[in-house]
């Protein structure tokens, strides 16, 4: 992916990061699931930079991390992979959490001891 069209996809990204934030808020149709996670569409014209993240709720977003999907299935790109596994498994460990009752989400708070490892 050359520079310029990187640097184009941060920018788009990065404007609707603070749309949501600031006007939208993180409704459900703003976020397209990746499993137990979400990644952020970007609209049109097309984006192969994904972000994983996970929207808790209309107020709260858990940002991850992203990188360049390289083909159309993100289990055959090699940069965008390990950051969907890792923000699949973030997902997972806080709805256990949340399941069990070790965390809990107020408005755009999240309380709770938030510390976990991974084998990652």
């Amino acid at each position: 992916m050359d520079e310029e069209k990187c640097q184009k996809d941060v920018q788009t990204i990065k404007y609707w990061i603070e749309k949501i934030g600031r006007e939208f808020g993180a409704l459900e149709r703003y976020f397209r699931p990746e499993r137990k996670a979400n990644a952020l569409p970007i609209p049109p014209p097309k984006s192969n930079l994904r972000l994983y993240c996970l929207r808790v709720s209309n107020e709260i977003v858990i940002l991850g991390n992203g990188g360049v999907k390289s083909s159309k299935l993100v289990q055959n790109s090699p940069d965008a992979l390990p950051l969907f596994e890792l923000m699949n498994l973030v997902a997972f460990i806080l709805k256990m959490k949340n399941e069990n009752d070790q965390i809990s989400f107020q408005g755009k708070e999240i309380q709770s001891d938030l510390s976990f490892y991974t084998n990652q």
